[in-house]
């Protein structure tokens, strides 16, 4: 996914998501009872809004792009989740079938969103038991070498310094 797609996807929850809280306040404001259209409105409203942060959240907690795929997964998930979990709110059913769908379609939507931290945490844990190296010159056979890792010389230049590597007589 695109970082201008992942970027619209925000921008369009953000700008939703205050219309969710105001049918939220105002079917709470308003209550009179479960099976009214308000309340209905209302679940549907936290649903929606549930799937949205689930997708973009998602996305934020990648920091590789191979798990990017797994975002828009469990983005994908949690909106499919949604759209049936309104749908048989609305239309009042409660066939098992269906039921079984939708904890399916959420325990999915869970669990890839949690994955993806996870396994995020364990390729940054895995790289940086290497630390990568880069050879910056070489004179006889000694090798100076930028690196990431700890215990490395830090050298603050001044500026119009320069490093140089050179033969002692």
């Amino acid at each position: 996914m695109e970082r201008a797609t992942a970027a619209l996807l925000g921008r369009v929850v953000a700008a939703t998501a205050p219309v969710g809280l105001a049918l939220v306040v105002w079917a709470i404001w308003t209550y009179e009872g479960d099976n009214e259209p308000r309340a209905k409105l209302a679940w549907s409203a936290v649903i929606a809004l549930l799937a949205a942060l689930m997708a973009t959240t998602a996305l934020l907690l990648t920091r590789r792009s191979a798990l990017v795929k797994l975002a828009a997964a469990a983005g994908a998930f949690a909106t499919l989740a949604a759209a049936v979990s309104i749908a048989g709110l609305w239309a009042g059913d409660s066939d098992s079938s269906v039921l079984k769908a939708l904890v399916a379609l959420w325990i999915l939507a869970a669990t890839s969103y949690f994955l993806v931290p996870i396994l995020g945490r364990f390729s940054s844990a895995a790289r940086t038991t290497a630390p990568e190296l880069r050879i910056l010159a070489e004179l006889d056979g000694v090798q100076l070498v930028a690196t990431h890792a700890n215990g490395a010389l830090d050298v603050r230049l001044r500026p119009g310094e320069r490093l140089a590597l050179r033969r002692s007589c």
